[in-house]
């Protein structure tokens, strides 16, 4: 007796389907929020998106960008967003003295890039020297350097306020503080596949990161992009210091002190004012991820 042959295809076309569905269902969705419009100083997140690495991760992430009609601040402790892109610790700080239970559980800049810019050849060459008012102005160290050069035809002296003695930690990473008790996972996935996504962003390809930020944001031309990178990467904004052994994102608790103390001394809060062991966390840092892949991609 002939026992006829079992077709497998119909078989394997569904588990292909069931595997699929899986997979689909096991990428968990997290919403990060930023503070402004995509762009170069924003990379190293949309190079994680971009290359698969927050995939690789388990992670579904939607990346919403601020903007100047745009508060995503509060969508954090109302719970519409899962991590939000911040300046500086003293937002943070702002937010434990009101009792807003959010909490920094990253630093992707050591240096915040904010700036004072000179005239060249006029006597400002270093930040002792910017005394008059009138000849100096403000601004951000990774962007208007490059629309001074193209306006203006010069390179402005540049004296960054973290190289003389502003030694806050910016575009930090906050997240609700029931975020880290219930789903510490997340938050380290999250973390960890964003400084991977950084340490590629500033030494590896990141044409397909530079497009995407470009298509979100049109004010934000691939050559700019590419202009910032480098200022970064001259200035140590992202990788230097601790970072270079820690892996970006690295912070130290005596750091956040030494700025908070200078805050206070500038009369910005009284001495006490801020729970300092509840702005920040390392659990998430400081384990030297993505050093690897720096050394991979530069050779030190």
């Amino acid at each position: 007796m002939r026992i006829p042959a079992f077709n497998l295809r119909p078989l394997a076309f569904g588990l292909a389907l069931a595997g699929a569905a899986f997979a689909a269902q096991a990428q968990e969705k997290v919403v990060f929020a930023t503070n402004w419009k995509a762009q170069a100083g924003h990379g190293g997140f949309y190079q994680a998106l971009v290359d698969g690495t927050y995939k690789k991760y388990g992670l579904d992430v939607d990346i919403q960008q601020g903007g100047p009609m745009v508060n995503n601040r509060p969508m954090l402790p109302a719970g519409k967003v899962d991590f939000l892109m911040t300046g500086n610790l003293l937002q943070s700080f702002d937010n434990v003295k009101n009792g807003v239970p959010t909490v920094v559980v990253a630093a992707f800049f050591q240096k915040d890039p904010q700036a004072m810019f000179a005239h060249p050849g006029q006597g400002f060459d270093t930040f002792k020297d910017m005394a008059d008012k009138k000849s100096i102005q403000q601004g951000y160290a990774i962007s208007e350097p490059l629309s001074i050069k193209a306006q203006a035809g010069f390179d402005p002296v540049v004296q960054l306020l973290a190289d003389n003695g502003f030694s806050t930690y910016a575009t930090t990473i906050e997240t609700r503080a029931d975020l880290i008790k219930n789903k510490p996972e997340t938050v380290r996935k999250f973390i960890e596949a964003s400084i991977i996504g950084w340490n590629n962003y500033l030494y590896g390809d990141n044409k397909a990161a530079n497009e995407l930020i470009a298509k979100t944001n049109p004010d934000s031309p691939i050559a700019t992009l590419q202009g910032s990178i480098e200022l970064m990467k001259k200035m140590g904004i992202v990788d230097s210091g601790e970072s270079l052994t820690k892996g970006i994102g690295a912070m130290d608790e005596a750091r956040v002190k030494d700025f908070y103390d200078k805050m206070v001394k500038a009369g910005l809060y009284k001495a006490g004012e801020v729970d300092l062991s509840k702005v920040v966390t390392t659990q998430f840092v400081n384990k030297g991820v993505g050093v690897d892949v720096r050394k991979k991609l530069t050779g030190k």
